[in-house]
This record gives structure tokens, sequence and C-alpha cells, in this order.
């Protein structure tokens, strides 16, 4: 699967355990410009699967379940906490995310 995607995040994910935080793996969230594959429509939210590797020469990030991903633009970083993950796959982006921490509405 090849999609193009925009408004871009590499998002890290860790665990909290007591005062200790533990990198899980990182996922791609974005919005599609294009699916060759017709999996999703333009403008739909995608949250990917494990990545695998990312190669910056090409914008290009490839998942642990095959997916291939050309990033548009520039992108960001973000961190989410894994009890946080589900909101992530629910289409809210690591900004609102965030934001909801900072608010105090639980996770």
């Amino acid at each position: 699967m090849i999609a193009e995607i925009r408004e871009w995040f590499i998002v890290e994910i860790y665990e909290r355990y007591f005062y200790e935080e533990y990198y899980q793996g990182s996922v791609l969230w974005g919005i599609v410009v294009y699916d060759e594959t017709m999996r999703f429509s333009p403008s739909d939210y995608v949250c990917s699967s494990l990545i695998k590797t990312i190669s910056q020469d090409v914008n290009q990030v490839y998942t642990k379940s095959g997916s291939t991903y050309l990033l548009l633009g520039d992108g960001n970083e973000a961190q989410i906490y894994l009890n946080e993950f589900p909101l992530l796959r629910k289409g809210f982006n690591p900004v609102e995310i965030k934001r909801m921490r900072t608010n105090g509405v639980h996770t």
C-alpha cells in the first residue's frame, strides 16, 4: 500500500510505570491525500501500524505491516502515552491528545 499523507506526525509511544517511561515504538498519523489501494478516502485520517523504517531521502515511512506512506510537506514529531493510543486510533491528532492531557481529561 502506498498512500500520500499530509499534516503528518511521527508519534512516539511511551508506557508509564510509576516515575519511569518506556519507549514502545512509533507510528505515523496523518491526513490522506491519495491512497492507491483506495482503502482510505482523501481527507481521512490514518494511524499506521508500528514504523519499521523511515527513509528521509525519499520522505517515505515503511511499517511492520508492509504499508508504505509518502510524507508530503513538513511534519512533526510527538509523544503520547500508551493509554492515549486508542484516542490516536479514533482520529484525534497528537496535539489534541496533548491538550486533553493538559486539561485533565482522562484518557
